[in-house]
């Protein structure tokens, strides 16, 4: 039935209950989980970059911030795939990485999936009432089933 498992981490409480509940899953269906992260833009006041003038121009920083925000969200994903591999040995882990807005990337991959299993709020800016407002966006959009995990 849920071949496919799609699970969005990012370290927070709720993420890590949703991928024991995936893991739950995966060993009643013999379902194969994929680890998701997406990386979210910074957004940065427009402002004369020193050297140019280029009013367009990023800061002077922002290509080390993300290359060492991707050196740790692969760690965060290669130990949330030891920590899953330990407690569900025979479950296949798939791991993904990717940069832009989170819920529209998930809503993206989900498509290669017959499931979603996500948790209630992550550690973003931004936080709804109920939900948090990437698993809002992707409750509401998404094709597949999505279990919510608080």
């Amino acid at each position: 039935m849920f071949k496919k498992i799609l699970v969005p981490i990012d370290g927070s409480k709720p993420s890590d209950h949703a991928l024991v509940a995936a893991l739950d899953v995966a060993e009643k269906y013999g379902s194969t989980i994929t680890l998701m992260h997406v990386i979210e833009p910074l957004t940065y006041p427009i402002s004369p970059y020193p050297s140019s003038g280029d009013v367009t121009s990023a800061p002077f920083w922002i290509d080390d911030y993300y290359q060492k925000t991707r050196e740790n969200r692969k760690k965060m994903l290669n130990e949330a795939t030891e920590l899953a591999k330990k407690r569900s040995p025979n479950t296949e882990i798939k791991t993904t990485l990717d940069e832009g807005r989170p819920a529209r990337h998930i809503l993206i991959e989900a498509e290669n999936h017959d499931l979603i299993i996500i948790g209630s709020r992550g550690l973003g800016e931004i936080r709804g009432i109920f939900l948090g407002s990437v698993s809002h966006q992707v409750v509401n959009e998404a094709k597949i089933p999505v279990l919510v995990v608080k």
